[in-house]
């Protein structure tokens, strides 16, 4: 707010910018003096970084359970058959083996459900902020994940439709990293505060390949790989729901210091209607940097699918 602007109106419109670029230190309480580190020692848009770098990889590590915990799966029919009492007539029917084809459309019910969870996200992002709907899109992921050994048993559709939901639940993950690069990181420190966000791709199968196999053969069952991944889910998405914001400029834990080096040197642009200007999609989709990465993305998720939906 700015308040004692005296002058022409051209003088206070600058004060106004002033205002903006440089928020006034006097109108934030500074408690990066006292003891309790209150502002995390200045360092709060990497604890907002940490956080979204968990959601990321359990939100994905989500996805992967299944691709370490199918043999598992059907391991409980092979007992499931020796107890069976062929005498008594009825057919034995297995709840956990899967085709080929049909092991096919469940790691491909991901891809799926994450197409159709990236077509409202401009809109709702839009409308309700990334902070509300990427915990709900979160708190999917975690529900599902946590219906699968139950849903399983109901058989391949069933399995089917929620495999779908993980997918949806993923969808919101680069978008996510996009506004958490731009809205929280200095441009300094821009390309490691973005590189450091994609880790989570390296991360997930890092940790769900050996906790999915020890769980797998362990006496707690593949069950308990649902299980866990769905309560860390539950878990980090709440914090990342209660801790985050949009802006750092409307987090309590954000010192005017910290502040000052996340804005510094960022412009938005506007019309002289107030308005944004128009977005060139043309422009975007036709230039060679961006489909050169367009071709480098498609490579690296065929080959992450190729290595680890199998």
């Amino acid at each position: 707010m700015v308040t004692g602007v005296t002058g022409t109106s051209k003088d206070a419109l600058k004060a106004v910018v002033e205002n903006l670029r440089e928020p006034n230190k006097t109108d934030m309480p500074d408690f990066s003096q006292t003891s309790n580190g209150y502002f995390f020692r200045h360092q709060t848009r990497y604890v907002i970084m940490t956080i979204s770098i968990f959601c990321f990889t359990i939100a994905l590590s989500n996805t992967l359970v299944f691709n370490f915990t199918v043999i598992c799966m059907s391991n409980d029919d092979i007992e499931a058959r020796k107890s069976f009492n062929d005498s008594s007539g009825e057919i034995f029917i297995p709840k956990y083996t899967y085709s080929a084809s049909e092991q096919g459309w469940l790691f491909s019910a991901v891809a799926i459900g994450n197409l159709v969870g990236t077509l409202p996200v401009p809109y709702v992002t839009t409308k309700y902020g990334i902070r509300a709907i990427f915990t709900c899109y979160g708190f999917a992921s975690a529900i599902s994940t946590l219906l699968i050994p139950t849903i399983a048993a109901f058989g391949f559709i069933p399995f089917f439709i929620i495999r779908i939901i993980q997918g949806f639940a993923i969808s919101l993950i680069v978008p996510s990293f996009g506004f958490v690069g731009s809205n929280w990181s200095s441009l300094k420190h821009a390309g490691a505060f973005i590189a450091l966000l994609t880790c989570f791709q390296q991360f997930s199968p890092i940790f769900t390949m050996p906790v999915s196999g020890y769980l797998c053969d362990s006496s707690f069952g593949w069950r308990s790989a649902y299980y866990l991944h769905g309560i860390l889910a539950l878990i980090g998405f709440s914090f990342f729901g209660y801790f985050y914001r949009e802006s750092p400029r409307f987090h309590r834990n954000v010192s005017a210091k910290e502040l000052a080096k996340i804005t510094e040197g960022k412009n938005s642009i506007h019309l002289s209607n107030g308005e944004k200007p128009p977005i060139p999609y043309y422009q975007i989709f036709t230039d060679k940097a961006v489909i050169g990465i367009f071709i480098s993305l498609f490579g690296n998720y065929v080959g992450f699918s190729v290595c680890f939906d199998k």
